[in-house]
């Protein structure tokens, strides 16, 4: 009689730092969305506290990344969820720089 196999989505010996690099970057989007509403609102055009939030993002989502990347070289096979943190980090690492060089004038 063949043994059921148990499907896991998520291996475990890659649980730790791969969660850790997506919740960072979904961090980073958060603080991303609050920003935005903030800045549209009008609410903080006086302060300085988007800006503090928003390199505390840019600085979450590029460590985000150097855990991916980490991740990925490391890897010989079986990198779906590396890849998807990866991409997912390396892309609000780019809108982060762009957001901050758009503001640099």
């Amino acid at each position: 009689m063949p043994r059921k196999g148990k499907y896991t989505f998520i291996k475990k010996k890659e649980t730790p730092d791969v969660l850790l690099s997506i919740l960072l970057s979904g961090v980073s989007l958060i603080i991303l969305i609050v920003t935005v509403a903030l800045a549209a609102a009008g609410i903080a055009q006086e302060t300085y506290i988007p800006g503090v939030l928003g390199l505390m993002a840019l600085l979450l989502s590029a460590y985000a990344l150097r855990i991916s990347f980490r991740i990925l070289a490391g890897r010989r096979s079986a990198f779906r969820l590396p890849a998807v943190s990866t991409l997912f980090s390396g892309t609000m690492t780019i809108l982060w720089i762009v957001i901050f060089l758009s503001g640099v004038r």
